[in-house]
């Protein structure tokens, strides 16, 4: 041990000059406060810490004099380190300055040690602060920015989102013999995202046009110039007019559209019946072809120009076409330019890859997400996930594919006019239009406009005789069929006789009118003597496919209508409430109408039904809730409530029911 040392602790010679050694305590820029005993009472303290106390705090304990600054845990942890000889460190702690004063919130670090005695003995504590203050402000003015440079950012990505979603088709036709699926791929910066379209346009004669589209630039600027192009591309198309004389016509807008200049855009047409495929690149790559094999090749690009680059007038050899024919289960694949020039590679490697992908994914054996789902879906959605996972992506990606299939064949049922073939009817539609792959919402609307009609044959056609029977040949029929105009058409019939609604039946009449409101067209026609039909009621509704919209944070996903299930109903007799589910076919309903009864206690106290997960909600079932309603007395009432999108929600809009 040296001489000059006894315990550990230095003599005042080991530390220099006195008056240097004070001075570096007093005028030092770290807070320093030495306070001694039991009570902690301060015996030192240097410029910069009086400064933040505002007061003469010395002799006074630790408690009184900072208790207010820094609060009673600082207090109490100064405390256990005179208590217990273990240091404590603080990071940032917050010391507010009396009111007194300028109320100036400090920051500090803090390091706090036992003071030890020539004996080892704890006296007392030290307490050192750097004021971290300036930092502190500066860090937060920094993250106050980022706030708002991130709330900038995600308020333009909102809008460019909702404009593509808005602006692009939010589904895809059905149509016999093809089956056409599309994905969009967001940039990762959606604020540079925007400017790709895809469109689907039924031309109904059997053909289709598809549509790829890509505009020059990013962000809100380039999804209206998308909207616009795309709009006056699809009515010409809609309107018939061939692929080059519809670019001719946008070729025309884009010229008068400064921001629409060098546009690009593939049209295609594709015959399902023939697989015809006529199509014009106009400055865009050319579509990608898998045959039945599985084998991939590019169509030649016909050298089509982009859009808007021409001053002069243009003439219909501006665009010229290109002719394929593509065999049965053949797909060809549209797509932007995000496919192909991917970060880390050429565009020619990249070329070579979106066709090796396309192939090997139609090779890959299904996984459990995929059963039941259609190859051109599975196309679509796997190529995207894997070019994004191969190498990333700095621009939007779209994918347009098309496929000839097998045509549907048309269903036909003929079933005796008793009330369980109405189920049976309904069951085998439902198969049917499972078989097409159309939206949740398209299929319940049909299904459950069928099921109107096929219910009214069944009850109102057929007359009984005195014991009950039904005559000789009391049948309904159903066709369904898909036309080639991407509607569904469903035909019911009998071989009985109209009856007109009897006025004074209050609830009578009102399946026709609920299946009107539910499809696109409702036609009904009574056969004469000799026309060997009674009432033929055919309905016709047009069908799409959900097509999806995909950005790097969530997928844009579309509400799906329930299943439909078995008639059940889970009851809470202390709220007075029930929720029903499944089909309500006509037992199903006088079983509702009972239950109603009997938890309102004949009408006296209000009920609230859940409608939100019932499938069917036909007419008869509307007729109980009407009777129902009407029964309630005085201030009791039937509540309904229905999800919005939900069967219910339809039907109950159609037929004025309120609801919640």
């Amino acid at each position: 041990m040296r001489d000059t040392e006894v315990n550990g602790i230095l003599s005042p010679r080991d530390m220099g000059q006195p008056e240097a050694a004070l001075a570096g305590f007093e005028q030092g820029q770290v807070l320093t406060v030495v306070a001694e005993g039991p009570e902690l009472r301060i015996r030192a303290i240097n410029a910069a810490d009086r400064a933040l106390a505002g007061h003469d705090v010395l002799g006074q304990p630790v408690r009184d004099a900072f208790g207010d600054l820094f609060g009673p845990e600082m207090v109490e942890r100064v405390r256990l380190v005179y208590a217990t000889g273990q240091p404590y460190v603080g990071r940032e702690w917050r010391v507010r300055a009396p009111e007194s004063r300028d109320a100036t919130e400090h920051y500090l670090d803090f390091f706090v040690s036992p003071w030890r005695g020539p004996d080892g003995a704890i006296l007392g504590v030290i307490a050192q602060g750097i004021d971290l203050t300036d930092r502190v402000a500066a860090r937060r003015a920094v993250e106050e920015r980022m706030n708002e440079v991130t709330e900038d950012y995600e308020r333009v990505s909102e809008v460019v989102t909702a404009m593509q979603d808005a602006l692009l088709p939010t589904d895809l036709p059905v149509l016999p013999g093809v089956e056409v699926a599309a994905r969009y791929l967001l940039q990762e910066n959606l604020s540079c995202s925007g400017g790709d379209w895809f469109d689907a346009v039924p031309l109904g004669d059997g053909r289709v046009a598809l549509v790829v589209g890509d505009v020059v630039g990013s962000g809100v600027l380039a999804s209206g110039i998308m909207g616009q192009l795309r709009a006056v591309l699809h009515e010409r198309l809609a309107s018939g007019a061939s692929g080059p004389d519809a670019l001719v016509s946008l070729d025309r807008f884009a010229r008068g559209l400064p921001e629409a200049h060098a546009a690009t855009v593939c049209v295609a047409h594709l015959a399902a019946d023939t697989g015809e495929l006529v199509y014009c690149t106009a400055g865009h790559p050319p579509p990608l072809v898998l045959d039945s094999h599985g084998q991939t090749r590019y169509l030649p690009p016909t050298g089509g120009r982009p859009l808007g680059v021409s001053h002069r007038a243009a003439a219909v050899t501006d665009f010229p076409l290109h002719r394929e024919e593509l065999v049965q289960d053949a797909m060809v694949l549209l797509y932007s330019d995000g496919a192909v020039e991917r970060p880390g590679r050429s565009s020619a490697e990249n070329t070579v890859e979106l066709a090796r992908v396309v192939s090997t994914i139609r090779e890959t054996s299904l996984d459990g997400d995929s059963i039941g789902q259609l190859e051109v879906d599975r196309v679509c959605e796997h190529t995207l996930d894997v070019l994004a996972w191969l190498s990333g992506y700095d621009d939007d990606i779209t994918l347009l594919a098309a496929q000839r299939v097998p045509q549907v064949v048309p269903l036909d049922v003929r079933l005796p006019a008793v009330p369980a073939s109405a189920d049976r009817l309904r069951h085998e539609l439902g198969r049917w239009l499972d078989s097409l792959s159309l939206s949740d919402l398209d299929r319940t609307v049909i299904v459950h406009a069928a099921n109107e009609l096929a219910t009214n044959a069944i009850d109102h056609a057929y007359p009984r005789d005195a014991t009950g029977e039904l005559p000789p040949g009391a049948v309904v029929e159903m066709r369904a069929e898909l036309l080639r105009t991407g509607v569904v058409e469903v035909t019911v019939c009998d071989r009985g006789r109209w009856r007109d609604p009897d006025l004074r039946e209050r609830y009578r009449g009102r399946g026709l009118a609920l299946t009107a409101g539910l499809v696109d067209e409702l036609d009904v026609s009574h056969g004469g003597p000799g026309a060997g039909h009674g009432t033929v009621a055919a309905i016709r509704h047009r069908v799409r496919r959900v097509a999806s919209l995909l950005s790097p944070m969530t997928d844009r996903t579309r509400s799906a209508l329930p299943a439909e299930a078995p008639f059940a109903v889970s009851i809470d007799e202390r709220e007075h409430r029930i929720e029903v589910t499944g089909s309500l076919d006509e037992a199903a309903s006088d079983r509702l109408l009972a239950l109603l009864r009997t938890m309102s206690r004949g009408g006296a106290v209000t009920v609230t039904a859940d409608l939100s997960e019932v499938t069917q909600l036909p007419s008869v079932a509307v007729r109980a809730l009407y009777e129902a309603r009407a029964q309630m007395q005085e201030e009791a009432e039937l509540r309904l409530l229905a999800a919005m999108g939900s069967p219910a929600q339809h039907v109950l809009d159609i037929v004025g029911l309120a609801y919640a």
